[in-house]
């Protein structure tokens, strides 16, 4: 779950829905530009901050089952 979206501050939070677990973050800009990036993330949320107005795709992978997701966040 990526909350708030839209973000009017360029933070936003993850929250994940499998304990423990890891996961790789990444967001990348529009035009598919990693901006920024965490790996072997073991906690239950992550705090996103420092996002420019524009739009992003958040990518996390649970190292555990291999699974992703995708999400868009818009920053206003």
């Amino acid at each position: 779950i990526i909350h708030p979206n839209p973000t009017n501050n360029g933070t936003v939070v993850i929250n994940f829905a499998e304990n423990n677990s890891v996961h790789d973050v990444f967001v990348t800009d529009i035009n598919g530009k990693t901006v920024q990036q965490w790996r072997g993330v073991s906690q239950n949320e992550l705090q996103i901050t420092g996002l420019k107005k524009g739009m992003y795709i958040i990518r996390t992978i649970d190292n555990k089952t291999g699974s992703r997701a995708n999400e868009k966040v818009v920053v206003n």
